[in-house]
C-alpha cells in the first residue's frame, strides 16, 4: 500500500513546526561539525523560516504577502537526490505536495528517534527516498542538506555518507559532513585526498595541518601551526592540541588538554591520535562509529555498536560478530550480555530444545535491559518457530 501525501504529514506531525535556529543559521545545523573548510559569513537563507520573536501586525500571517513558491527550471534539483527509488521505496513521487521547505524541514528536524522500530525504518526511508523536490526548492538544496543532517544526527552515517555521494560534496556546507563523515568512519585519510583535490573550498587551519600530517608533511605542518599561532588564526586551546598531534613526544608525562565543548570529528580524531581517546558515551550517536572499528577495544566496540544497534542504523548482524568475537574477560554488564548471548547461540546451533529453553530466559532478559529486543528477534526470531520449547521459553517465544 503506498503511503500518500496525507499519511506522511501524520507521521511527521509529532512536533509544531520548528523556527530556525537563533542567528539565522541552517534549520538543522548541528554544532559538533568540525570547522574543516572556511564558509561565506553571510548566507543565504534559502526560504528556510528565520525565528522571529514578535507577534504578527495582524491576525491572519501579518500583512505581508505570503511568499511565492520558485523552482529552477534547467536541471534536476539537489533536494530530489535519494538513494531509494521509488519503485523500491512504495513512496509517490510527489511526496511532498505542495508543502514548502521550511514546513518539511521543520518536521524533519523535529521528529524524535524514539519511535516504534518500523516508524524508525520507514523514517529512516523518507529521508534516503528519491522524490521530487519541494515546490519551492529553486535548486538550492537545502531540504538535501536537512535530510542529511538528520541521518547524522540518528548516528546513520553510511547512508549520510551515500547520499552525500550521490549529490557530489561540491559546496563547503556539503564537504563539512563529507569530511567528518570519513573521519568518524575511519577514512581520514580519502577525506584529506578529497580536501587536498579540492583546494577552492579553502580549508580551515586545524583541518590544512591535520591533513598534512596525515599525508607525511610534517615540516609544512609544524610551519602551519606556528604561523598560524602567531598571526592568530587559531586559538591557544587548538595549539595546543595541534602542537601535541605533531610532537607527542615533546609532552610526555603532562596531562592532556582539556576536551573542547563540543567535540568535532576532528577533536575527536586528535585525541585518539595522541593516545587519550575521549569515550564516546555521551557524545552525539554518530560518533560511536569511530569506536566500533578494531582500533577500539572489544568492550567500547560492543557499547558502541549497541548504541548504533538500538537506534536502528545498524544490521543486527554486526553486534551478532561482536558478542561472538571472543569470551568475555570480566562479568557485569556488556560481558554478562556477551556470555548470555554466546550460551544462547551456542544452544541454538545444537538444536538441542531443552538446552535452548535453559538459555532463552536469561539472553532475553539481557536484551531487554539493553533495549535490543527487536534486533534479537531479527537474528532469532525464525530459529526459534520450529523449535519444541515448552513452558516461560515458550511464553517468551511468542513474544520474540
Amino acid at each position: 500500500m503506498r503511503i500518500k501525501t496525507a499519511g506522511l504529514l501524520v507521521l511527521l506531525a509529532g512536533t509544531a513546526p520548528l523556527a530556525a535556529q537563533e542567528g539565522g543559521g541552517p534549520l538543522s545545523a548541528i554544532d559538533w561539525l568540525s570547522q574543516s573548510v572556511a564558509t561565506p559569513a553571510a548566507q543565504d537563507t534559502g526560504g528556510v523560516a528565520m525565528a522571529i520573536d514578535e507577534p504578527p501586525v495582524t491576525g491572519q500571517g501579518g500583512a505581508l504577502p505570503q511568499p511565492v513558491a520558485t523552482t529552477a527550471l534547467d536541471g534536476p534539483s539537489p533536494d530530489a537526490v535519494g538513494l531509494i527509488p521509488p519503485a523500491v521505496s512504495d513512496l509517490p513521487r510527489n511526496l511532498w505536495g505542495q508543502g514548502l521547505t521550511a514546513e518539511i524541514s521543520a518536521r524533519l528536524v523535529g521528529h524524535t528517534d524514539d519511535a516504534l522500530p518500523a516508524l524508525r525504518q520507514l523514517f529512516l526511508t523518507i529521508l534516503l527516498a528519491e522524490v521530487e523536490a519541494p515546490v519551492d526548492a529553486g535548486g538550492r538544496g537545502d531540504l538535501l542538506q536537512v535530510r542529511i543532517d538528520k541521518l547524522l544526527a540518528l548516528g546513520a552515517l553510511e547512508q549520510a555518507a551515500a547520499l552525500i555521494e550521490a549529490a557530489g560534496a561540491t559546496t563547503p556546507d556539503m564537504f563539512r559532513r563529507s569530511f567528518d563523515v570519513a573521519l568518524l568512519t575511519g577514512a581520514e585519510d580519502r577525506a584529506c585526498e578529497a580536501m587536498a583535490a579540492t583546494p577552492h573550498l579553502a580549508p580551515t587551519v586545524p583541518a590544512r595541518i591535520f591533513c598534512q600530517a596525515r599525508q607525511g608533511d610534517w615540516d609544512t605542518a609544524a610551519l602551519t601551526l606556528h604561523t598560524s599561532e602567531a598571526l592568530g588564526q587559531i586559538t591557544p586551546d587548538q595549539a595546543a592540541l595541534l602542537a601535541r598531534f605533531l610532537d607527542p613526544d615533546l609532552f610526555e608525562g603532562e596531562a592532556p588538554p582539556p576536551a573542547p565543548s563540543p567535540v568535532t570529528p576532528l577533536d575527536w580524531k586528535m585525541f585518539e591520535a595522541i593516545g587519550e581517546p575521549l569515550p564516546t558515551e555521551g557524545l552525539p550517536v554518530a560518533f560511536s562509529y569511530a569506536e566500533i572499528g578494531p582500533k577500539a577495544g572489544w568492550k567500547a566496540q560492543i557499547e558502541a555498536a549497541e548504541r548504533l544497534t538500538r537506534g536502528g542504523t545498524l544490521p543486527p548482524n554486526v553486534i551478532l560478530g561482536l558478542y561472538t568475537e571472543r569470551n568475555p574477560a570480566a562479568s557485569g554488564g556488556v560481558w554478562d550480555r556477551a556470555a548470555a548471548f554466546q550460551k544462547f547461540e551456542a544452544a541454538l546451533a545444537s538444536g538441542d530444545a531443552a538446552k535452548v529453553g535453559q538459555a532463552l530466559p536469561e539472553v532475553w532478559a539481557k536484551m531487554q535491559d539493553a533495549e535490543l529486543e527487536v534486533p534479537f528477534a531479527v537474528l532469532f526470531g525464525k530459529a526459534l518457530i520450529d523449535l519444541p520449547l515448552t513452558g516461560e521459553a515458550a511464553a517468551m517465544r511468542a513474544a520474540i
